[in-house]
């Protein structure tokens, strides 16, 4: 698992592996909104591709910087931290949706491990 991430009624992650050279990627994607009128949930699989530009465009098929980041690997808070980055758009520095705007960023800074007060990302133990 590279990144995962919820929204009310399903969830959205990234897996990726290894191959021989490089990595692989895809989505595992589920809808449980169906089941709100007695259907049954979306539960599907992406192709894999072959590149991380190739795992962004996957990503992207979603407004997935929009939902709730629930972990991101360490391996790659670095490159989840810089897509996420240029995918929020500025928000009004005045309004309740800036607000909002600006918890969602704080959001995902916090998950790619992020210090606030400096450029650093901390590992998985908290230290950098």
């Amino acid at each position: 698992m590279i990144l995962e991430l919820g929204a009310e009624g399903g969830s959205l992650t990234l897996f990726g592996t290894r191959s021989e050279h490089s990595w692989v990627y895809r989505t595992y994607t589920i809808d449980q909104t169906p089941t709100l009128v007695d259907e049954q949930e979306s539960r599907h699989w992406s192709d894999w591709v072959d590149s991380w530009e190739g795992a962004l465009a996957l990503l992207d098929k979603y407004p997935w910087t929009k939902l709730v980041p629930l972990a991101v690997h360490a391996e790659f808070r670095q490159q989840v931290w810089a897509a996420a980055q240029t995918r929020f758009e500025p928000a009004p520095s005045k309004s309740v949706l800036g607000e909002t705007a600006n918890w969602e960023f704080e959001r995902w800074r916090e998950c790619c491990g992020r210090d606030p007060h400096n450029a650093q990302i901390s590992d998985s133990t908290g230290s950098r």
